[in-house]
């Protein structure tokens, strides 16, 4: 039986061994639910505790020291491969669910995009449902996440698209756990919330 003496500061390390024991065996199944343990993991990382802390101000100091490395480093995008692309469409009239195809993709890791604004297009698309996905082989290949851009008036100016392959996604957890671990994961949680 679990027994969380703290569920926020526990949580990054118990996801990266719910990563490393069951995500290589999924993958091994006929019926394999690989893709759905990263869903399933992402959600608490990315929006449920979010949910639950809040904003300190006398942290604003380390908040910012910790933005300033976060996006400096790009240690969330360490060993992510060209594959995953993103793109940035205008607003359109067209239902955001029909929306099958990027367009002017960029590599993740060539877009300048900020590492916070790239967990925060995350968040927002996990806490809207705002995801699809593409198949190779009768297998999932790739996650669309889509969030919506807004600009400072909270007006809706477009869509941000990452088209992420399913390893990736699994790095991507795996780099973002470790930067809790490292840097402690109350102090963090919130700062993507609205930095896309």
């Amino acid at each position: 039986m679990s027994h969380y003496k703290d569920f926020l500061e526990e949580l990054p390390e118990r996801s990266l061994k719910l990563l490393k024991n069951y995500y290589e065996l999924e993958k091994t199944k006929i019926d394999s639910y690989e893709v759905t343990l990263l869903i399933s993991i992402a959600m608490p990382l990315f929006v449920i505790t979010k949910e639950l802390i809040e904003k300190n101000p006398n942290n604003e100091l380390k908040v910012t020291k910790f933005y300033n490395s976060l996006n400096g480093s790009r240690k969330i995008l360490s060993g992510i491969s060209r594959k995953w692309l993103y793109s940035s469409i205008d607003k359109t009239d067209k239902p955001l669910l029909e929306i099958e195809q990027l367009i002017n993709e960029t590599p993740i890791i060539e877009s300048n995009n900020k590492d916070l604004s790239i967990l925060s297009q995350i968040r927002n698309a996990l806490s809207h449902g705002g995801i699809k996905f593409t198949q190779e082989n009768n297998e999932i290949a790739k996650i669309l996440f889509f969030s919506e851009k807004r600009n400072k008036k909270n007006e809706l100016e477009g869509y941000h698209l990452n088209l992420i392959p399913v390893d990736d996604f699994k790095l991507l957890l795996e780099n973002w756990c470790n930067l809790l671990k490292t840097e402690g994961i109350k102090t963090w949680y919130n700062l993507f919330a609205n930095a896309a």
